[in-house]
C-alpha cells in the first residue's frame, strides 16, 4: 500500500468525526406565557415608585441606574427585592415571559452595581403584596 492510500485511508476514518467538535445548539430558554396582568400592575407599581423619586431609571427590559446612596440604603432584602421588580417589570413588557430574566442595576457613574439572572416563576408574585 502506498502513502497516499494510507492518507486516504486514515482521512475516511476520520470523516464521521469531523463534525464533533462543533458546539451544541443550546436550547431556547421556556418560555411562561404572559404573568397575569394584576401581577404587572403591582410590579410596574413599586419600579414606578422608585422612579419618580428620582433616584432611579429603568429601562422597563431589566436594565436600572440608581444612586448608590440609594442602592446601599435598601440593604440586602431591599436590593433582592428591586432585582426581582426589574426583571418581572421587563417580562410583563415583553411578548412572551422568558423563565429567566437577566437584571443589571448600575450606579450613576456606569458602575455595575448587580448583574443577576432572575427565575420567573408567577407564585413570587406575592413579593409585591406588601407594597
Amino acid at each position: 500500500m502506498g502513502r497516499w492510500s494510507v492518507a486516504v485511508g486514515f482521512g475516511i476514518m476520520l470523516a464521521p468525526l469531523a463534525g464533533c467538535d462543533q458546539p451544541q445548539e443550546q436550547p431556547a430558554a421556556p418560555l411562561l406565557g404572559s404573568l397575569p396582568a394584576d401581577l404587572c400592575v403591582k410590579v410596574k407599581a413599586s419600579v414606578a415608585r422608585l422612579v419618580k423619586t428620582a433616584v432611579m431609571e429603568s429601562d422597563g427590559a431589566g436594565s436600572a441606574t440608581i444612586e448608590e446612596t440609594a442602592w446601599l440604603s435598601l440593604g440586602k432584602s431591599g436590593q433582592d427585592r428591586l432585582v426581582q421588580a426589574l426583571a418581572f417589570e421587563a417580562v410583563c413588557n415583553a411578548r412572551a415571559a422568558p423563565a429567566t430574566q437577566e437584571v443589571t442595576v448600575r450606579n450613576e457613574g456606569g458602575r455595575i452595581l448587580v448583574n443577576r439572572i432572575v427565575e420567573i416563576a408567577p407564585d413570587q408574585g406575592a413579593i409585591f403584596e406588601d407594597e
